[in-house]
């Protein structure tokens, strides 16, 4: 047996050859093959003992070896190695072997990983075939079910974090590599595997299906990363049906994943999947048993740090995420569910620890619930969702309790008091919800009955909670398991397939019906072309019912039905809208169609039908579409293109609902409403007797127009439109709009029309205070043209003095003070400044108008 130094030299020598100018094909080949029939290849009888093979790999000379072959040889040889050749499983091979040493084939992938990333980031002018090569060499070390399993067994502890990070950048390189956007990808097959939401989901399902105690850090280290990167709910998706089937292990993974990235990041994204995807398959007790076992598992050594988390737990599911757009009643009942199954049920009853914590959670929900600043500054979502936690927390407790430990040692009664004296009938609906639900359960014989509920069945439901206890119910029978998408991926797991293998078309076998052939025609008639062309036509009629809108739209490869689809979108729509409950139970799906329109094909208006349709379809089911169709511009798969059309799209249904003319611009709106006076009709005949009184309330009727945007301006549009900025400006993520100055002015002035128009709605006040709040937190922005959105906050600010409170300056600075005061601070500091010159303008234009106020309220 020669020394393993005579196999490096000689390893150096077959790379000169296949390095030198005159280099032939059987040279490439042969520096490829020789040295992996050393290392086993095909199980040939020349190769090494394993101990020597494991040096040789873990030389300098064999990394070289590997970099020469795919930075210098591949590129010129790219014919020789392409999916039908024979040389591509050398090429493969030179990655890690198929067979053989699992230690060896992870240190062989070792070596290559960081070695392909450095090719496909550096390599400036590769063509096309180069890069498909490297695309797939990535595939093969990141997702291959012949190696993934091997690297939680074998890589050394020290260096798993940084192959995590080596594997987490995959997607990023590719798609800098080929210089491709989403929407130019979404029709490439080969590409769409390297897309992240496809990529993280591959890989955090691998790595779930290959948690064991010895794999446990490398899962931990790999899931940690992703969420990290801002993936966690594609990694969710793919985790935690896994989890739920074995949930031995998940609990000191989550607990690391947390610690790693963000708990308050991963518990989100938990939650949210559960809610979305699991509730509606299943019920909020065997959903929240799961849970349980997932995150905390059953009581351990260490009983302090799981309290700890489950404390963590609390905070974050049911106070920090007050302010998310999907928090509600059923993610309280789950949680609080969580936490019972957690600490432990027996015989239907609490535990003593889930006693305890829920007596001290419940206080300092009240103690939230009751402060005035809370009362009076938080926003109707807020105070909804922290009702609901109190009620649902209130619901696990005895009356005895509630009467001893909520009645007699919080001040609820006195906050039940300051709902009632907030000057706003939502609020003190609130108060009145809270009262009578804790009266149900003290006074049974003669209940509390404010009158402020009773109309309303939401209220009703809301106080219904107090009595909802989903963990001490009786268990029903297990349902089926919900949970389809743990089955093997396309038997991906039982035959890993080349990716890039050519696929052979076989023969189809000869049908019975082959004997009916049609016969050839030399000619056609004319007249049969006709018919031909006349049946073509009637094949491609508009849509007229909404489901028959939604299939053409479905069709992205048929662009003459794709254009039918949308020239008839709007009209439909509207055709729909009052009638019956089809747009109402379309509307999400016929959404997402018509923000994910195909943009590769040439039709005439595309992007005015695009948004006349999407306007049109929020202003006939606003409640039923806007929220979803919100969340679309906070989503990162939404393209930049596609949030400015939402955002255009719920300014003209804002416009519609409002009563706007189709021409009219806010500047327009504002004079008009300004110059608005009582006309006279023409009168036909000369009348006997006029009532002046008569003639009076004639004349104020045809001057009263109904806003349909009444309850709809803040709950429906305003209020979540905050909700996903704020969200974002905790994350920072890159896809957040706030990041692109383009973007944020056009969110901002979305905010102006809807303020604009809401001047004569009930909610008028309380989408002033958010407005200031939102418009203050911006004014020292330093984004670039950044004048832009602070030219769009002053004419908001504009908008408030001179049309939402104009003629009620006494009460904006009753309601205001301190927001002015700091509004007029922002305006002298742009003054002094030396801003834009427009900016200044504005700036003049409404800090004497703020003079003038301040001069009528002395």
């Amino acid at each position: 047996m020669e020394p393993i130094t005579d196999y490096i030299d000689h390893l150096t020598r077959l790379d000169q050859e296949a390095l030198a100018e005159n280099a032939t094909l059987d040279s490439v080949v042969k520096c490829l093959s020789s040295p992996l029939e050393w290392l086993g290849f095909k199980n040939n009888s020349t190769a090494l003992p394993n101990e020597q093979r494991l040096i040789m790999i873990g030389q300098t000379a064999w990394k070289r070896h590997v970099w020469n072959i795919f930075k210098e040889l591949l590129p010129r040889w790219t014919f020789a190695f392409g999916p039908a050749t024979v040389n591509r499983s050398l090429l493969e091979s030179t990655l890690f072997l198929q067979e053989g040493d699992e230690k060896i084939k992870v240190t062989m992938a070792q070596a290559s990983l960081p070695i392909l990333i450095e090719c496909v980031s550096s390599q400036q002018d590769a063509s096309l075939e180069t890069l498909e090569l490297y695309s797939a060499a990535l595939k093969l070390l990141s997702l291959s079910s012949s190696i993934f399993p091997y690297y939680a067994l074998n890589i050394p502890h020290q260096d798993i974090r940084f192959f995590c990070s080596m594997i987490c950048s995959i997607p990023g390189h590719l798609v800098n590599a080929f210089g491709v956007q989403f929407e130019q990808v979404r029709f490439n097959a080969e590409h769409e595997w390297y897309i992240d939401r496809n990529f993280y989901a591959k890989l955090s399902r691998k790595a779930a299906e290959n948690l064991s105690q010895k794999s446990e850090y490398f899962i931990q280290e790999l899931l940690g990363k992703i969420v990290r990167q801002g993936y966690e709910d594609i990694a969710m998706k793919s985790i935690y049906p896994v989890a739920r089937s074995s949930p031995e292990r998940w609990p000191a993974v989550f607990q690391q994943v947390g610690i790693i990235s963000s708990f308050e990041q991963l518990t989100k994204s938990i939650l949210q999947y559960i809610k979305q995807d699991i509730i509606p398959k299943t019920s909020i007790q065997s959903a929240s048993k799961d849970l349980a076992a997932v995150l905390f598992g059953k009581s351990t050594e260490n009983e302090y740090s799981r309290t700890r988390r489950i404390h963590d737990f609390l905070n974050t599911s049911l106070l920090r995420m007050a302010k998310s757009s999907w928090a509600d009643e059923v993610l309280a009942r789950l949680v609080i569910s969580t936490l019972v199954y957690a600490e432990g049920v027996h015989e239907r009853q609490l535990s003593l620890s889930a006693h305890e914590i829920i007596v001290g959670f419940v206080k300092r929900v009240i103690q939230t619930w009751s402060d005035p600043v809370f009362i009076k500054r938080a926003s109707s979502r807020e105070r909804l969702y922290i009702t609901k936690v109190m009620l649902a927390l209130m619901a696990y407790l005895s009356d005895s309790d509630i009467n001893s430990e909520i009645m007699g040692r919080t001040s609820i009664l006195n906050s039940v008091s300051d709902y009632f004296d907030s000057g706003d009938i939502a609020t003190a609906q609130l108060g009145a919800v809270v009262a009578e639900a804790i009266s149900s359960r003290l006074d049974k014989d003669k209940p509390l009955n404010t009158g402020l509920i009773s109309a309303s069945d939401d209220l009703i439901k809301l106080k219904s909670l107090v009595n909802v206890t989903d963990a001490l119910d009786e268990e029903k029978e297990a349902m089926a398991d919900v949970f389809t998408e743990t089955e093997s991926e396309d038997e991906e797991d039982k035959e890993e397939l080349d990716p890039d293998a050519v696929y052979v078309l076989e023969e189809e076998e000869e049908s019975e019906d082959d004997e009916f052939q049609a016969y050839y025609m030399e000619e056609e008639s004319d007249d049969e072309g006709l018919r031909k062309e006349e049946s073509s036509k009637s094949l491609k009629r508009k849509p007229v019912f909404v489901r028959d809108l939604i299939r053409y739209l479905q069709d992205q490869n048929d662009p003459l039905r794709l254009e039918l689809g949308l020239n008839a979108a709007e009209q439909v729509i509207r055709q729909k809208a009052g009638a019956g409950t089809e747009l109402s139970e379309s509307s999400i799906k016929l959404a997402t169609y018509l923000i994910g329109f195909p943009e590769t094909y040439e039709i005439q208006d595309f992007r005015k039908l695009q948004q006349n349709a999407l306007t049109a379809l929020i202003a006939s089911a606003p409640t039923n579409v806007a929220g979803f169709i919100i969340d679309q511009i906070y989503d990162r798969n939404t393209s930049a293109g596609q949030k400015q059309l939402i955002l255009g799209s719920i300014s003209m249904a804002v416009r519609e609902l409002a009563g706007w003319s189709d021409n009219d611009s806010i500047d327009e709106t504002v004079n008009r409403l300004k110059n608005t006076t009582i006309t006279d009709e023409k009168q036909v005949g000369k009348p006997l007797f006029v009532s002046r009184r008569m003639e009076i309330e004639k004349q104020h009727k045809q001057n009263i127009r109904k806003n349909k945007l009444s309850g709809l301006a803040g709950p429906v549009f305003f209020f979540p439109l905050l909700v996903g900025w704020w969200e974002g400006t905790q994350g920072r993520i890159k896809h957040w709009i706030g990041n692109n100055s383009v973007l944020a002015e056009r969110f901002i002035m979305t905010l102006n029309v809807i303020l604009h128009s809401s001047t004569n709605t009930p909610e008028k006040r309380k989408i002033v205070r958010e407005y200031f709040e939102f418009a203050l937190s911006m004014r020292y922005t330093i984004l670039e043209n950044s004048f832009l959105i602070k030219k769009a906050l002053l004419v908001g600010i504009d908008i408030i003095i001179n049309t939402s409170y104009k003629g009620q300056e006494q009460l904006l600075l009753y309601d205001y003070p301190r927001e002015l005061a700091e509004t007029k601070q922002w305006l002298e500091d742009i003054m002094e400044n030396q801003s834009e010159q427009k900016l200044q303008e504005l700036a003049i234009g409404v800090l004497m108008r703020l003079s003038q106020i301040a001069l009528t309220g002395n």
